[in-house]
């Protein structure tokens, strides 16, 4: 029984043993694979302890990050911070671990071996005293590099909106203003306001505004609206805007929208500018040319379709050039800008226009006549006042003018006809002294034809020496003795005869024919006298 009951106690003790063991066996492995695990975690563990002397040296150092700063187990292990790193970092880690002997938790940030690393350092007490301390290292140099990124993006972010000379406006996911650049806080100004959830309606000029808020909409959706918008700026001045919306996507999520907009007030100033002078003459503001023939083209259509009648009148300056001549460009302008003023004072602007044609010419397009006296009234009308002084830089000034009216649909029923009969009857007037009006009838055709033909041929007739010098002698009444002589002359045209030199003087003088006209007259009649006096050695000199 003894030995039955020591053979048991025996084998529950070997059983015990053998448990025990297995229990330790399996400790032991757990904590070599702990270990293992420790060391293959990517950040770094370290604890440190202090010795009597007050030397600190690395009792644990695990984690592949510790092998890649040099500061694995084999190289720290039972080491001080100064035996491993150099002075400048040692001192460094050495002034913070001994922060954290006399309690306090401590984290910091350092370079080592091209890494950015955290080191959070926890002190760890036995009975409320340090007796170790556990530190973790974290290679955060990607997140710095990420908020470096970041900080840069922003910075030129803030770049973009300080300095930009763009309007930027910055709308949450609904709708909201969030933020916007000085440019755009100036424009509505909001210098010294915050712009967190604004609406934008209140400085937006009204009939924009519904559209302003679809192109949000669309914009909030993922869609860019390019458009042109009008504003009122802080000095209730309408200004114009080249904008864009485009939304903000994070992640694929649209999180807002941007709407940038440039001041291209200046550009449409100048292209409605030109826009007004492709139509209108920039020193008078009459209308043009072009503007006024087009103008005639419509009337006519119009006046054919109800049967109505129009009138074209033809103006010109008498003697203008004398005075651009005589005192200069800039006050023959000023008279120019005048008389357009007196044409508009002289018209109904509803029922006529008027135009510059170039120079000293003018036009008036009559589109509703009731009679042609109302037209004759309009003409006398403008004559009339034209009379008053002008006065420019000092000066006085007295000017008249020549009209010629032509009527549709009687005088022509095309804008050429009309413009070339009341041409005709222009210069009718010019002919008969000028301060007047004269309406086209269709003898002034023969009439015109005919000055035509004789301006035509008085340049030949100068080089074909068709003119005839008489010498009229002057007779003194008292002696009867001849005193002197009066040269006159005469054109012998082939075809017509003599003609008087009351039809074709004038228009020498006109033409400018006169002066090479006077020369040869001088000539001849130096002629003349040599072959009276018998002086061969008589010289004449032009």
């Amino acid at each position: 029984m003894d030995k039955q009951y020591r053979d048991l106690v025996k084998t529950e003790e070997q059983s015990f043993r053998n448990n025990e063991e297995q229990k330790y066996k399996e400790m032991v492995d757990s904590k070599i694979n702990f270990i293992k695990t420790l060391k293959n975690i990517q950040n770094g563990i370290f604890t440190m302890k202090k010795n009597d002397d007050g030397k600190l040296f690395y009792t644990v150092a695990i984690g592949k990050l510790m092998e890649e700063i040099g500061a694995g187990e084999d190289i720290i292990l039972n080491h001080s911070p100064h035996e491993v790193f150099t002075e400048e970092i040692a001192n460094i880690k050495q002034l913070h671990y001994e922060k954290a002997f006399q309690g306090e938790r401590v984290n910091y940030e350092i370079e080592l071996k091209g890494k950015r690393l955290f080191i959070d350092i926890t002190p760890i007490k036995t009975a409320h005293v340090v007796t170790e301390i556990l530190g973790t290292v974290l290679d955060i140099s990607e997140l710095r590099s990420i908020q470096k990124e970041l900080q840069v993006n922003q910075e030129q972010m803030n770049s973009l909106l300080n300095f930009s000379q763009d309007y930027l406006i910055i709308f949450n996911q609904f709708g909201q203003i969030i933020n916007m650049n000085f440019k755009a806080k100036e424009l509505f100004e909001l210098t010294n306001k915050k712009v967190d959830f604004l609406k934008l309606e209140k400085n937006v000029i009204e009939q924009y505004v519904p559209n302003l808020n679809e192109f949000l909409d669309q914009a909030l959706k993922g869609n860019f609206k390019h458009f042109e918008l009008d504003v009122l700026s802080k000095q209730n001045e309408k200004m114009f805007f080249s904008a864009t919306f485009f939304p903000i996507i994070v992640d694929n999520i649209i999180v807002g929208a941007y709407l940038i907009g440039k001041d291209i007030t200046e550009q449409k100033r100048i292209q409605d500018l030109n826009a007004y002078l492709a139509h209108h003459d920039e020193l008078t503001t009459l209308f043009n040319r072009r503007w006024i023939e087009q103008k005639m083209k419509d009337s006519i259509q119009e006046a054919s379709r109800i049967n109505k009648k129009l009138a074209v009148m033809f103006i010109d300056l008498d003697r203008f050039k004398l005075i651009n001549d005589t005192l200069g460009h800039f006050i023959g302008d000023e008279l120019l800008k005048e008389i357009g003023k007196r044409i508009l004072n002289n018209i109904n602007q509803e029922n006529h226009f008027a135009a510059r044609m170039g120079g000293d010419e003018f036009t008036i397009l009559c589109t509703d006549v009731e009679s042609e006296t109302s037209v004759f009234q309009l003409a006398e009308t403008f004559l009339q006042n034209l009379t008053k002084p002008i006065y420019i830089e000092g000066l006085e000034l007295l000017i008249t003018a020549s009209m010629g009216i032509s009527f549709y649909p009687s005088a022509g029923i095309d804008v050429v006809d009309l413009m070339k009969k009341a041409d005709i009857a222009l210069y009718r007037a010019k002919e008969l002294g000028r301060n007047m009006y004269q309406v086209y009838d269709h003898s002034m055709i023969k009439q015109n034809y005919q000055s035509f033909l004789l301006e035509r041929d008085l340049r030949k007739a100068i080089l074909n020496n068709e003119f005839t010098v008489y010498l009229q002698p002057k007779v003194d009444a008292l002696t009867g003795k001849i005193i002197s002589a009066e040269a006159l002359i005469r054109w012998k045209h082939p075809q017509l005869g003599l003609i008087s030199p009351s039809d074709f003087i004038p228009m020498a003088e006109e033409t400018g024919l006169i002066i090479p006209l006077g020369k040869w007259i001088k000539r001849k009649v130096c002629e003349q006298l040599v072959k009276v006096a018998g002086k061969r050695s008589f010289h004449y000199s032009d």
